[in-house]
């Protein structure tokens, strides 16, 4: 079956302003075209509009957990690449 091309973008989804706000200055003085999203539904629609070339997720979110999005955008995208990013490491996540 046929896939619709990726976009040139990087979604950077975090709860935390201040993350998102230094990962996106990063990546755009590195010459990419970045979107953000502060909430996992945000995430899922603007991965579902825009079909990013690469996303990174933070694993705590509010109100939704990073896996979770992960999963929901993994099964209507399996050929997205998703990089997982957690402050908070423990072997259970």
């Amino acid at each position: 079956s046929e896939t619709k091309p990726r976009s040139s973008y990087v979604l950077v989804v975090d709860d935390d302003a201040m993350i998102l706000q230094v990962m996106s200055d990063l990546l755009q003085a590195a010459g990419y075209a970045v979107l953000t999203a502060g909430t996992g539904e945000e995430a899922v629609a603007m991965h579902m509009e825009k079909q990013p070339a690469l996303t990174f997720l933070d694993v705590k979110l509010r109100g939704r957990s990073g896996i979770d999005v992960f999963r929901e955008i993994k099964a209507v995208d399996p050929g997205s690449v998703i990089v997982i990013l957690t402050g908070y490491p423990k072997i259970e996540d």
